[in-house]
């Protein structure tokens, strides 16, 4: 009789952030022995300095900047003002009362060991925590991923931020260079603009926010530009930056083939992260691209069996509710190997928390282009509901795309609470309803949502 070997763990997660720590608890509460290895703050990237303090300093920011702007509801608008260390104390401590941050100690009451330190892959079922050394049975990679110096002349001579430590900033610099248009650069772009900074976007490719629609990047760009202390350079590439005789910082930039220069005071690098791949994996024979992540199939599971990876790690740039249940799929995928389950990518919402919000989830029309699928569309402004009338705001608009047959493909909505009326385009789209089934949901009146049901009205009779 050939006898198993025995493992220290059932299942070893090296990092705790969305996805590991969602693993580790769903194997725990299924009684499996469980290890999380954490190299920085257990908790990762969400609870610490990631969506929960950013989002929290954006519904700030939409508060202040919506009382900015209320003066034509008769409200005294001129001693509006803000004390920052206060909003960074409000920020800490929403932080801390989620308990989610920096919490070992709650992973260890759920039954689940904990390591802190980094953790290597020694072989294919051995991790090593500095001088320790622990084994299991299945392992998951979930290290996340991390903002990396950019080849820029110069950039190492410059206190540079990234969205961790700009978050950390005890003011609001006077002005500020954000390097990257991703949904992190430009919503701390319209918070640093709402309170007070001159703020400068810079992106190589032709629009911000590039996965989205294209009327999202123009209407977006238009918003923050008109109402803000904003610039955005798109098409720019940063040469060079030094520090300048003032202490400020001086940016060499080419945009539309011309040489420019400006000064701010700081540079924040918000470009994509790259994935944690540093961990030993050629000792595991895992399988990666070193500018891709961790490569896996459709169960999350590596080239080796016993070993799976999820969250940024394998180089998507995905939202955090998507790593979430990546996590939970690929413990499940480990605790039941014959029924694995995959995760449909186009039924994830995406939010950016502007305002007004940019939300949107299925196809894009440039997914449905590269497809070469036959669409009908229709984009409704704000501006048709009444909603907008008695808010005083049109700016944004519902799009909806749907197949020849009527039957939802996507939608795209920028409006206040986008990221809540998405949520039932999403289940349209998961049940394969038509916009003529949507329109004839009855919706709350004098509601953003109005605009939605407006907008499949008009879609089902394309």
């Amino acid at each position: 009789m050939i006898r198993r070997p025995r493992y220290d763990y059932d299942l070893l997660v090296l990092g705790s952030g969305a996805a590991g720590s969602t693993a580790a608890l769903v194997a725990a509460r299924a009684d499996k022995k469980v290890g999380l290895i954490e190299a920085d703050t257990f908790g990762g990237e969400t609870p610490n300095w990631g969506d929960i303090p950013i989002k929290t300093l954006m519904g700030v920011a939409q508060l202040y900047n919506r009382i900015q702007q209320s003066h034509q509801f008769g409200l005294d608008t001129s001693r509006v003002d803000f004390d920052y260390p206060a909003i960074q104390h409000w920020k800490n401590t929403v932080v801390e009362r989620t308990g989610a941050g920096d919490n070992e100690h709650y992973y260890n009451q759920q039954g689940i060991d904990t390591f802190y330190g980094k953790g290597v892959l020694r072989d294919q079922h051995t991790v090593t925590i500095g001088d320790h050394e622990v084994t299991a049975g299945h392992i998951l990679i979930a290290t996340g991923a991390h903002v990396t110096q950019p080849a820029i002349a110069g950039i190492e001579t410059i206190d540079w931020l990234t969205p961790r430590t700009a978050l950390k900033l005890s003011r609001p610099p006077r002005s500020l260079l954000i390097i990257g248009a991703t949904t992190t650069a430009i919503e701390l772009a319209h918070f640093f603009a709402t309170f007070g900074s001159t703020v400068s976007v810079a992106e190589q490719s032709s629009r911000i926010l590039p996965t989205e629609d294209e009327e999202v990047s123009e209407a977006v760009s238009s918003l923050l530009q008109r109402d803000q202390p904003l610039s955005v350079l798109t098409q720019t590439t940063i040469r060079s930056l030094m520090r300048g005789p003032s202490g400020n910082v001086i940016v060499q930039y080419i945009r539309g083939g011309i040489e420019r220069t400006m000064e701010v005071e700081r540079v924040l690098v918000a470009t994509k992260p790259e994935p944690t791949i540093d961990i030993g994996l050629d000792n595991a024979e895992v399988t990666y691209s070193p500018d891709g992540g961790v490569e896996v199939n459709q169960f999350f599971q590596t080239n080796v069996r016993h070993i799976y990876a999820a969250g940024h790690v394998l180089g998507n740039d995905v939202p955090t509710h998507t790593v979430l249940s990546e996590g939970r799929l690929t413990a499940h995928n480990i605790l039941h190997p014959k029924s694995q389950m995959t995760l449909d990518y186009e039924l994830v919402p995406r939010a950016t928390f502007i305002y007004p919000e940019v939300a949107s989830v299925g196809f894009n029309e440039d997914d449905c282009i590269k497809r070469d699928l036959k669409i009908n569309k229709v984009l409704v402004p704000l501006g048709m509901i009444a909603r907008s009338n008695t808010s005083d705001f049109r700016e944004g608009f519902v799009k909806l795309i749907s197949d020849k047959q009527g039957v939802l493909l996507g939608g795209t909505i920028v409006a206040p609470r986008a990221s809540e009326l998405i949520q039932e385009v999403t289940l349209a789209i998961k049940h394969d309803l038509t916009a003529e089934q949507l329109a004839e949901l009855p919706h709350v009146f004098l509601t953003w949502s109005e605009a939605v049901r407006t907008a499949a009205s008009k879609l089902s009779r394309k």
